[in-house]
């Protein structure tokens, strides 16, 4: 079938149908919905990809003859070859919608399914490697020190390494889906959850219980100035506190 060459070519080339939209410019799902449903893509699209990818074998793409790639002679991985040092120069990031991401493992199928958008960041910000992902801060369970309708920018953390893993971090269960800071008792085989929300006790959660772990690279703040005024109000909120715990302290 057409879509299952296509589902074929998007893996060897290291993409998703979601991260293809993204790169070759068209709307949401134009990619990822005929892939999945078994449908064919408009000539505009197929274009767009023939554009990108030149040595990708169109004749073999809509009817299945021949080869993947023009010259047998070629790998998938060097379908970047006129376009090497850019491609290698950025990495992408999923953002992940927080209701469908319960339970998630990080990776495989489900990974388009609980994308709501991706986009490229500089290798001179992310190491390029690993996977990343975007959780946006816009809840009780998800605020912390950093404000709301920020965006955390997160690297996966292997299960194999929990036992090293310290300081702010986005954790998924079957349940739930919440930013906390984390201390690790790899003796115990669990981390100590702790939220910066007054009145909010420390928990702890074993680690077999957790799906996939998201280790906090950076942060995005879309909107400096509401955050500024934000701090603000904290600040005097905080300075009112002192000076009342002062006065009282004095009489």
């Amino acid at each position: 079938m057409f879509s299952d060459r296509l589902s074929q070519f998007i893996q060897a080339i290291g993409e998703t149908p979601t991260s293809l939209e993204t790169l070759i410019g068209v709307s949401k799902g134009a990619i990822y919905k005929p892939v999945r449903f078994g449908k064919t893509i408009g000539v505009e699209i197929l274009k767009k990809i023939a554009d990108r990818y030149p040595h990708l074998d169109l004749e073999w793409l809509i009817t299945g003859n021949g080869n993947m790639l023009k010259d047998n002679l070629r790998t998938p991985g060097n379908l970047f070859a006129e376009d090497q040092e850019d491609y290698h120069s950025k990495v992408l990031v999923r953002l992940i919608h927080e209701k469908k991401a319960l339970g998630w493992d990080g990776h495989g199928a489900k990974a388009d399914q609980v994308t709501e958008a991706t986009f490229y960041l500089p290798a001179a910000m992310l190491k390029p490697g690993p996977t990343y992902a975007a959780f946006r801060v816009k809840d009780a369970a998800m605020e912390l020190s950093v404000p709301p309708r920020t965006v955390v920018i997160a690297v996966q953390v292997p299960p194999e390494t929990y036992g090293r893993v310290q300081g702010l971090a986005i954790v998924i269960t079957d349940c739930s889906l919440v930013l906390r800071h984390l201390t690790s008792h790899p003796e115990k085989k669990c981390f100590q959850l702790k939220a910066d929300q007054p009145g909010m006790a420390k928990q702890e959660l074993p680690f077999h219980e957790i799906t996939s772990l998201w280790q906090v690279k950076s942060v995005y703040i879309p909107n400096v100035d509401s955050v500024t005024t934000q701090l603000y109000h904290r600040l005097h909120a905080l300075e009112a506190r002192i000076l009342s715990l002062e006065k009282k302290h004095h009489e």
